[in-house]
């Protein structure tokens, strides 16, 4: 079964070859950690999603990343999904199945001084065009508050 799911995730979806490996590694852990070693006894059928949050329990103590957990989640639910799909099983234990959530970075702040440093007539020579528009750049992302993707879109009509 497992096997007709990483077909059906590497033609019909088009999921890179790393991702259907990887998803292949976790399903067939799923099914050694529930079958007690005897993959070959695996039934999706009888999974419950209480066994699916042990499963998920046992790999956080495993001191994996978030990013592991949560794609060894997204693969039991896709599986899940997939089976559910194509009526292999009647109901999805994997619906209720919450993702573990990823570390959010921290945002970068350039200090006042630092940047009028770097906005400093001295810190350009204006001659040069790169520099000259590099400065530009920093002023207006920095004087307008705009995003990037913002100054990414202006055109030349935008400016007055």
């Amino acid at each position: 079964m497992i096997d007709r799911f990483l077909t059906y995730l590497r033609c019909e979806l088009n999921y890179s070859e790393h991702t259907v490996r990887a998803y292949g590694s976790d399903l067939n852990m799923l099914a050694d950690f529930l079958t007690g070693g005897k993959p070959e006894e695996f039934d999706p059928a009888s999974v419950t999603l209480g066994d699916l949050r042990a499963w998920i329990a046992h790999q956080g103590e495993k001191n994996l990343s978030a990013r592991t957990l949560r794609r060894r989640t997204l693969a039991a639910r896709t599986f899940f999904h997939y089976l559910r799909l194509t009526g292999l099983i009647e109901r999805n234990p994997a619906a209720d199945l919450s993702l573990p959530r990823l570390p959010q970075p921290l945002p970068v702040f350039i200090r006042d001084a630092e940047l009028e440093r770097i906005l400093s007539p001295e810190a350009f020579d204006t001659e040069d065009f790169r520099e000259f528009r590099d400065k530009l750049i920093i002023e207006l992302l920095y004087g307008t508050g705009m995003r990037r993707a913002e100054l990414l879109s202006l055109l030349d009509r935008d400016l007055d």
